[in-house]
């Protein structure tokens, strides 16, 4: 089992503050990113900070990356959940095909099929949320929609206000248009 790194030891909020630093510092002149965290009580090496550093600024490309492309995929296929999970899944197969020709893995060690499987357990996860997101995003509309009905019936009763005030005063907080 190979050591463990001096940072990856270090508590996840002094991790944290780590990661916080590199990013302050651009991920660059780590002789001054190793003074700051031995300003703040955190004694690792200029070689250990610099590993870390390149690592930690590969993972974050890699992710800013990918959120850059799901990004540009949904301005151009749309945000409904099946379009979603069919750009992630695709996205995510090519990737594992990209993989595997580049690794050649040895067919007996590594299951293509139980790959495919994962990426298929992750769509359907990520399918699961958007499905959930629109769901709780249509009850919210709803809630909101019946206290507006609400408050403008009691504002009616009252003699305060007319339909067309009423319909203004919708519009504004739900930002809907009744006729």
């Amino acid at each position: 089992m190979p050591v463990q790194s001096t940072i990856d030891a270090l508590s996840s909020d002094e991790r944290q503050f780590v990661f916080d630093v590199f990013q302050r510092h651009n991920f660059a002149n780590y002789s001054a990113v190793v003074e700051e965290l031995a300003a703040s009580g955190i004694h690792i090496s200029r070689s250990a900070a610099h590993r870390a550093g390149v690592k930690y600024a590969e993972k974050m490309e890699r992710l800013t990356y990918s959120m850059d492309l799901m990004e540009s995929l949904k301005e151009k296929f749309g945000d409904s959940a099946a379009e979603m999970a069919n750009m992630a899944n695709q996205l995510a197969l090519s990737d594992v095909v990209e993989l595997m020709m580049v690794i050649k893995p040895d067919p007996t060690k590594i299951d293509p099929l139980k790959l495919y499987q994962t990426v298929a357990k992750v769509t359907a996860a990520s399918v699961d949320v958007k499905v959930y997101q629109e769901d709780y995003r249509a009850k919210v509309l709803a809630k909101a929609q019946k206290a507006a009905e609400e408050v403008s019936k009691k504002i009616k009763k009252a003699g305060g206000l007319s339909e067309e005030s009423a319909n203004d005063i919708r519009a504004l907080i739900l930002g809907i248009a009744t006729t």
